[in-house]
Parts: structure tokens; C-alpha cells; sequence
């Protein structure tokens, strides 16, 4: 999924607003206009101790935590997406999935003025990166993450990437 990290002219002053730029079936979600609940993350946001980077880990968490899906102590932004969540956790899940599958085939769609640009990479690095991910599944989470962390660092620790833009089009190059 991609999403805008929304700095205000206030800012480090006043916390960033989060929008998801994808549909994201989910609670803590406006399915409107893709905004992600921050309030409960930065109650009172504190200049100075609190940073918009921080908001990074919370839209981890909100994928991964119960509580982010049934909790009544947050407010809904999408209660339909709550309530599919805890009568029927099997079409929600269904419905989220779908959000997700539909995000793949925007992955490569750059909005002008976008900081991050995601381009299609060679197929056959992203052949062997696919296949390092699914290596020794029998691992638990965190030693495959390890593993592949690993991997991954050894096998282009020493490669470089020439990225250009051509006639408006951005590539990237490893050598």
C-alpha cells in the first residue's frame, strides 16, 4: 500500500496527518479519503519529542494488532470495516485481501510530485529476492527476517545502483 506522510506548515509544531493513496479495507481507515487515525498514537503531539517518522511504526502495528481492529477505545474512521471485522472475520478478511491484491497493480503508478519513485525492477533480481524470501519456511518469523535481512545485505553490499531519468521515465541499474 502506498500513503502520504502530510507535513503541516506547522510542523515539528503540530503532528503530520497519514492517507493511505490506495483503498485499505480497514478500521482505523476513512474509506473516503484514506486517512489514518494518528490521534491515539500522539494524544497530545510534543514538539521536540515527537516526530512524524514515529507514525511509521503505528501503521505497522495497525496492520498486525488486534487491537486496532476491535478496540472500542479508538474511534472507527471506517466502522463498517469494525464491525465486518468482529461478526464475520472471514469476509473481512476477504475484503482486505482484495484492497491488497488491488494495491499490487498500482505499485508501479507514481503520482507527480511523489519523494519515493518505485520503478519495475529487473525480473531476474526480482526473481531471486522472491525466491530468498520463501527459502526455509520452516524458520519462525523473526529468523527468516534475519535471514533474509542477512542475505540480502551480503548479496548487494557490494553492488552499486546508477538510477537516471529519461524523457520524463525513471530507471534504475545495478552493476
Amino acid at each position: 500500500f502506498k500513503f502520504r506522510l502530510v507535513l503541516p506548515e506547522e510542523y515539528p509544531d503540530q503532528g503530520p496527518d497519514l492517507y493511505f493513496t490506495s483503498d485499505v479495507f480497514h478500521p482505523m481507515v476513512d474509506p473516503k479519503t484514506g486517512q489514518v487515525e494518528l490521534v491515539s498514537l500522539f494524544p497530545e503531539w510534543r514538539p521536540g519529542r515527537d516526530f512524524a517518522a514515529f507514525a511509521l511504526p503505528h501503521l505497522h502495528r495497525a496492520f498486525l494488532r488486534r487491537e486496532y481492529f476491535a478496540s472500542s477505545a479508538r474511534p472507527a474512521l471506517n466502522p463498517e470495516a469494525r464491525q465486518l471485522f468482529l461478526s464475520d472475520p472471514a469476509a473481512f478478511a476477504e475484503r482486505a485481501r482484495e484492497c491488497a491484491n488491488n494495491s499490487l497493480f498500482q505499485v508501479f503508478d507514481n503520482p507527480s510530485g511523489s519523494t519515493l519513485q518505485f520503478t519495475k525492477g529487473p525480473t531476474e533480481a526480482h526473481d531471486t529476492i522472491v525466491e530468498h524470501l520463501k527459502a526455509d519456511p520452516s524458520g519462525s518469523l523473526e529468523e527468516r527476517k534475519t535471514a533474509f535481512v542477512d542475505w540480502f545485505c551480503d548479496h548487494y553490499a557490494h553492488k552499486r545502483t546508477r538510477v537516471g531519468v529519461a524523457q520524463g521515465e525513471a530507471e534504475a541499474e545495478t552493476i
